[in-house]
């Protein structure tokens, strides 16, 4: 009786929906409840070869394995139109990849972001986005561990994009299939870091729960609530152009090979962007800026490769300007540029690129996590930041009469 009760104060703290208006407010809301599920999904599949020692293990399989726990938007906020009613929540991963003493067997909690390409009668085609944080792994030792070139540190980043297609078994489960590809780094904090990519299929099960029947029954046993939302996409406003104007600042650690066997040296990094973007539609921004990178690894990496040489702060900066794009999903935005050197301290390539996530705090501030690689897309830098923004609204056409 207690855990009854509990349960059905839980529910009603948390409902959206008031029941004031009497028995029947309930009956006559679309959509009514919340409209969760678990999902279990196994993958397997092949590594992506580019180290020599380990060679045995990137020619084998990996395994691994995942629960989630998911949220089926139904249009409440503009953004969840916009995507056209994507579902999000987090999970839990566990790997095996073929190299226990080595590399470890990986674990991560994570955070996903499901969004519906095409919805059609029982089949639904989506593509899928996860990453969290990974551990359980094997850190590289000269001595003990020396093969693992691929990850230095215990704990890194997983990162998962996929094609998945649903197919509605019943009004509970769905079956799923898909391809995807997996990768797991630390951002050049720690080296060796040369990364575990891996691409495979996946297979899986979905089962939906609307826990507010809990509640409902209590108030009208016969009405049953639906398992699954009806879908139905709200047309938004027309967006507002703007022009954004802003800067980040950004501070984090790093090593290079030349610190591989110390292992408890990091080496600070800074860098600072100035950007001008415009905010063309509801999802996304286009933009130019200029860049500049202060990497406090490369004063050890240069006396050890020159040690006859003498080196200044200059030698270990770099200026560059990019291109950009963010994809935007109401607060947070998913970062890309791709940018080149105008100026550089040493040799990093001529090209590097930039991939992160936004999150505006307020209208002018807002945090950003990313990272920087040079030299072919090599993870160069793992940059943490904050940045002030400014807008300028453009006239519309329609504004002027």
């Amino acid at each position: 009786m207690k855990r009854n009760r509990l349960l059905f104060l839980v529910v009603f703290l948390f409902s959206t929906q008031a029941f004031g208006q009497g028995n029947d407010s309930f009956k006559s809301t679309r959509n009514y409840g919340f409209f969760n599920y678990i999902e279990a999904k196994g993958h397997f599949g092949n590594f992506v070869k580019h180290t020599d020692s380990l060679k045995d293990v990137v020619n084998g399989n990996y395994y691994s394995g995942e629960i989630r726990v998911g949220f089926q938007s139904v249009g409440k906020d503009d953004w969840q139109n916009l995507y056209k009613l994507p579902s999000y929540g987090f999970g839990f991963y566990h790997g095996n990849v073929n190299s226990p003493n080595e590399i470890g067997n990986p674990m991560a909690a994570f955070f996903f972001f499901n969004v519906p390409i095409v919805r059609g009668g029982k089949v639904d085609l989506t593509y899928d986005f996860a990453s969290g944080i990974a551990f359980n792994f094997e850190e590289y030792d000269s001595v003990s561990n020396p093969r693992n070139d691929v990850l230095g540190s215990l704990v890194n980043i997983y990162f998962n994009l996929g094609l998945v297609g649903y197919y509605h078994l019943s009004k509970r489960i769905d079956l799923s299939l898909g391809v995807d590809f997996t990768h797991f780094s630390n951002g050049a904090i720690r080296t060796p870091n040369k990364g575990l990519n891996m691409y495979g299929i996946n297979a899986g099960l979905r089962y939906f729960i609307n826990p507010v029947k809990n509640l409902t029954s209590k108030i009208d046993p016969s009405y049953q609530p639906v398992l699954r939302p009806e879908y139905r996409i709200r047309k938004l406003a027309p967006h507002q152009k703007y022009l954004e104007f802003y800067s980040v600042v950004s501070g984090g650690l790093k090593t290079t090979s030349a610190d591989i066997n110390d292992r408890d040296t990091y080496h600070p990094i800074f860098t600072m962007t100035l950007d001008a973007a415009y905010k063309y539609a509801h999802k996304g921004r286009v933009g130019v800026g200029v860049d500049y990178f202060y990497d406090g690894s490369m004063e050890n990496w240069l006396y050890t490769v020159y040690p006859d040489s003498s080196f200044d702060w200059t030698n270990y900066s770099h200026a560059g300007i990019h291109i950009g794009h963010d994809l935007v999903v109401q607060k947070v935005s998913l970062v890309t540029q791709l940018g080149v050197y105008i100026y550089k301290g040493n040799d990093k390539g001529d090209i590097w690129a930039r991939v992160g996530l936004r999150y505006d705090f307020t209208r002018n501030i807002f945090g950003r996590i990313s990272l920087k690689t040079t030299e072919g897309f090599i993870a160069d830098l793992t940059e943490l930041g904050i940045g002030i923004r400014f807008q300028k609204d453009l006239v519309r056409t329609k504004d002027l009469y």
